[in-house]
């Protein structure tokens, strides 16, 4: 009896190592969610703590602030969504290299005043709308043929 049940055991142990390599293994886009998450629980957390402050101007206007990063964030999200239906190959790998910073300076921007100095901006392919997907699209600039120099006579 116990002669049937280690060989069993082995391929117990070998289906379940498979299993975990397998499937924890996280394609970019969810790594991109996940990320989003965290950056969405940072916002949460600074919009909690904000409104524990008393009623004012400076707690409005991080609260104005919070909602501005709330928004993009948002518009990321619905980007890292679109960017596979609409982009291909390398152009989603671009656009999801985009959202990456888009969530790092929103992240980084969580716990500064809203005129504070040190605030990164976006990335110039992420509009306050999101992703400029057309420029992601475009054919790529091609470079102008050398001129030719004139036939000697």
């Amino acid at each position: 009896m116990r002669r049937f049940f280690a060989p069993v055991g082995v391929l117990w142990l070998a289906l379940l190592t498979v299993v975990l390599l397998t499937g924890c293994t996280q394609s970019r886009a969810q790594k991109l969610a996940a990320r989003a998450d965290k950056v969405e629980t940072a916002l949460t957390r600074e919009r909690d703590r904000v409104l524990e402050l008393p009623a004012g101007p400076e707690r409005s206007a991080r609260l104005d602030h919070l909602s501005s990063l709330n928004l993009q964030l948002r518009a990321a999200n619905i980007s890292r969504v679109a960017a596979p239906r609409l982009l291909t190959g390398e152009q989603v790998d671009m656009a999801f290299d985009v959202l990456d910073e888009v969530y790092g300076t929103i992240n980084w921007n969580i716990p500064l005043a809203p005129s504070d100095t040190r605030a990164k901006p976006l990335p110039d392919l992420f509009t306050g709308a999101g992703l400029d997907f057309n420029r992601f699209t475009a054919a790529p600039m091609t470079q102008p043929a050398p001129a030719q120099p004139p036939p000697a006579k």
